[in-house]
């Protein structure tokens, strides 16, 4: 079996095709140079999403070093500081965040499986 047809298997025995993502409504980006972060919002009148806040605030050069291999934080409380002036008047109304991080600070692999979870559960304990 193609794993598209397995990928979509799985998707109708879990239900998928009638639960829309539950993507968080804010996002931050951490950058060597800066923290931005949007927060999303459904427009009342037209029930679409739409941009409701954004902002950004500058990193002291060195607060933060993109490496696969060491730490990434140099400065932490510069980076915690501009996490709350930002937040302060981002204002999300939860407290769930996507999370946009540089390239280089994290390794992806693509595995294969022979046999796909068969439950939520079993695809949670793969993260």
């Amino acid at each position: 079996m193609d794993l598209r047809r397995q990928i979509s298997d799985l998707f109708d025995r879990l239900g998928a095709d009638t639960m829309p993502p539950r993507y968080p409504g804010a996002a931050v980006e951490i950058a060597p140079d800066r923290v931005t972060a949007v927060r999303l919002a459904v427009d009342r009148k037209g029930g679409k999403m739409r941009l409701a806040a954004v902002e950004s605030r500058p990193l002291p050069v060195g607060a933060v070093e993109v490496a696969l291999t060491r730490p990434n934080i140099l400065q932490p409380a510069e980076l915690l500081e501009a996490l709350r002036s930002i937040f302060v008047k981002l204002a999300p109304r939860d407290h769930r965040v996507s999370l946009l991080l540089p390239d280089d600070v994290a390794r992806v692999a693509l595995l294969g499986f022979a046999a796909l979870p068969k439950t939520r559960r079993e695809l949670a304990d793969l993260v």
